[in-house]
């Protein structure tokens, strides 16, 4: 599933990366169309036909954190420095063989700016380090490289200890539907499934979500790092939507009743949890082109 940089999220699709894109795809879709769409789809030629199918040539994934030549830069300069932190690239499709060249692509932080320069000349870097030589010193900058590094770090966390985030709180990526994202609180997590149960803050319902296979983002001001640290984040109590659904409270003047309690008297909120799979979870994240 891509987005397109320069295009609305909702403009998304669906794309096989490494075989012929099934004509499949493209028949459910004529069958959504107006009859006048589709008469204007068949009169397409053969050559039309072979350009939808045709494969990648070229798909390249975001590898690594560097800083890299950028003399033409706004305030670059021999004095103040023109290193600026940027990404290099790993491929998963290169039927051009580009990765066999000397010089390969690097995508600035700041603007997307693409430029083609020689790996083996960039280092690659894990945190902000205002000692590089030759490196521009600026607030901008150093707030890229430490949110790029916060989101690996987090990734991380997500991938290769999921159990420390029960109880937090992530944003997930939804395949379907009208939003693009969904926040969510972890009450659970299964080893040997890798999935997470979540409770959608929006409808109060249980979905399953497994972060090899949906975007997941962890969110809150220095949870990453605190659990970087080993620090417990989730001994705070949270506010639960569920207390939108209690009764009213007791007025000083009345005199509160004497309640048995019972296994069966459980909160009115959560005979509105439902629980259900969520459709996301047999789907990949998306790439990002």
């Amino acid at each position: 599933l891509l987005e397109f940089d320069e295009l609305s999220w909702k403009d998304r699709e669906w794309y096989t990366v490494y075989k012929q894109n099934p004509p499949e795809d493209k028949e459910k879709k004529k069958d959504k169309e107006p009859e006048k769409e589709k008469k204007k789809k068949r009169r397409k030629t053969e050559t039309d036909s072979e350009e939808e199918r045709e494969e990648f040539q070229l798909f390249f994934v975001e590898d690594r954190l560097t800083v890299a030549h950028r003399p033409n830069s706004q305030g670059s300069s021999a004095t103040t420095g023109t290193l600026y932190p940027a990404l290099v690239f790993k491929p998963l499709v290169d039927k051009v063989d580009i990765f066999k060249t000397k010089k390969l692509p690097v995508e600035f932080l700041s603007d997307n700016k693409l430029v083609f320069q020689e790996y083996t000349h960039l280092k690659t870097i894990t945190e902000w380090d205002p000692t590089i030589p030759g490196l521009a010193i600026c607030s901008r900058s150093e707030n890229e490289v430490k949110r790029w590094v916060e989101e690996g770090a987090g990734q991380r966390i997500l991938l290769t200890t999921p159990s420390v985030l029960v109880g937090e709180r992530v944003s997930v990526y939804r395949v379907e539907g009208t939003t693009q994202w969904y926040s969510a609180f972890i009450i659970g997590h299964n080893q040997e499934t890798g999935e997470f149960t979540v409770t959608d803050d929006t409808v109060l319902e249980e979905h399953l979500e497994n972060p090899d296979i949906v975007q997941m983002r962890i969110l809150g001001e220095g949870v990453v790092q605190s659990i970087l640290r080993g620090e417990s984040v989730s001994n705070a109590p949270r506010r639960s939507r569920a207390s939108a659904y209690r009764g009213p409270s007791l007025k000083p003047r009345d005199k509160p009743a004497k309640v048995q309690s019972t296994p069966t008297a459980a909160p009115a909120a959560a005979s509105r949890v439902k629980s259900r799979r969520s459709s996301s979870a047999t789907h990949s994240a998306p790439s990002r082109v």
